[in-house]
């Protein structure tokens, strides 16, 4: 043994003073490697403060209300003038009727002509003043391809027509920017010269549809026009509703006549649901309200009336709304969601939740500093809290009692932030590696 060790040793009491102090040594040493290790080596996972909204919904199936005048007429053939579900003025002639399939025909090849010819004579007016904005017109061609594609998908095809039109109007533009020099004065004259020929050619007798007042028209029925009414609306009881649904379409109105005219822009939607389900529901309240034939919209709509009875366990949700949505079918039977007590805030992990000197928030990773972020739950939605979205910035109070640190100038977790999601012997300055 070495001589100077063992003198360390060779005096009993010395020996334990030495054994001692050499054992707290050791202890100092792995204390301090356990408490400088985690920094170095701790993966700290962390997940993106993000804006996400939860809501209460009620979903049912809703019959659509509204009064419908259906135009009727002798045999014909119909050749409509206006698109589905386009306003039509008090006295437009919005359709003709032709005794003859043939003249029937030829009147469609002139309608499809004098869509061609609007479509050039509108390009060559909107090219001529925006002859170098060919940029704009880009942009205008994705946005209406993007509109086709999403309506296709969706299977909403009312503004079809009308966006395609839109579309080759841009297209054209883009076309004549690009060739200075072209016009399209040679394909106008030629398309109005076979338009004249065809006029010549339609010789049978026809008449034309007026609107009595002004409304929208559409070329569909579906049997429940003389059902679904005002009339009854405003006599409905739960009774009267189960009827109404369970009622069969009229045959008379599907096998005769030439589409239909709405004249008042309301229109109701009515659902059937558990009483139970509806105490939070307020009549005289907006509520949004999502219909599958238009589920990439919200409608805003206003509850007008609640209708249930002491003794039933179901109730009547009524349903106003005074606009007529783009691009939403009025089909009479629709499955919707109605949305209640939306709460809007940052999704916070469970898991990321703590309380830290009486304040309840989380830790965030601040470039390589770890930072308290105070947060007010919302709401509990399983995996995750909803916090509340404020001001990131602290109050004047609060922030004379801090040093000069603009990193900690701020008190509640704002957007973007990265909230660590686990993690251990976590503090606010604590610098991760």
């Amino acid at each position: 043994m070495n001589k100077k060790f063992s003198d360390l040793f060779c005096d009993p009491k010395t020996a334990v003073k030495n054994v001692l102090l050499f054992l707290l040594m050791i202890f100092v040493v792995i204390y301090a490697f356990f408490q400088i290790y985690p920094s170095f080596s701790e993966s700290i996972k962390t997940q993106t403060a993000l804006e996400v909204s939860v809501f209460e919904s009620l979903d049912e199936d809703a019959y659509i209300f509204r009064d419908e005048h259906v135009i009727s007429g002798d045999n014909g053939i119909l050749v409509t003038l206006v698109g589905d579900g386009d306003r039509v003025s008090k006295g437009q002639c919005y359709a003709n009727v032709y005794s003859q399939k043939d003249a029937a025909s030829l009147q469609k090849q002139i309608d499809t002509i004098d869509r061609k010819i609007e479509v050039l004579e509108k390009s060559v007016g909107e090219a001529k003043g925006h002859v170098t904005d060919i940029s704009k017109t880009e942009k205008n061609i994705k946005s209406y391809l993007d509109t086709i594609y999403k309506s296709v998908a969706s299977g909403s095809l009312s503004e079809l027509t009308d966006t395609e039109k839109k579309l080759n109007v841009e297209m054209n533009k883009y076309d004549l920017i690009v060739n200075m020099t072209k016009t399209y004065s040679d394909e106008i004259n030629t398309l109005k010269a076979e338009r004249r020929s065809i006029e010549n050619r339609i010789d049978s007798a026809s008449y034309g549809l007026y609107a009595a007042q002004s409304g929208n028209y559409y070329g569909d029925t579906d049997g429940y026009e003389n059902v679904f009414t005002m009339k009854a609306l405003n006599n409905l009881t739960l009774q009267s509703f189960e009827e109404l649904t369970a009622s069969v379409p009229d045959e008379m109105i599907l096998d005769s006549n030439f589409g239909k005219i709405i004249y008042d822009f309301s229109w109701y939607a009515v659902c059937e649901t558990e009483k139970e389900k509806i105490s939070s529901y307020t009549e005289g309240k907006n509520y949004s309200v999502i219909f599958d034939t238009l589920a990439e919209n919200e409608i805003t709509m206003e509850l007008e009336k609640i209708i249930s009875g002491t003794a039933e366990k179901k109730a009547l949700l009524v349903f106003k709304c005074n606009t007529s949505p783009d691009g939403f079918t009025y089909k009479r039977k629709q499955k919707i969601k109605i949305i209640n007590n939306r709460i809007t805030g940052f999704a916070i992990p469970k898991e990321a939740l703590r309380i830290v000197d009486g304040n309840t928030g989380v830790y965030i990773l601040d470039g390589d500093i770890v930072r308290f972020r105070t947060v007010n739950i919302l709401a509990d939605d399983e995996d995750y809290y909803i916090g509340d979205m404020k001001n990131p910035y602290l109050d004047e109070d609060y922030v004379s009692t801090l040093e000069n640190d603009d990193k900690k100038l701020y008190k509640y977790l704002s957007l973007y932030d990265n909230i660590i999601v686990g993690g251990k012997s976590l503090f606010d300055g604590k610098i991760v590696s």
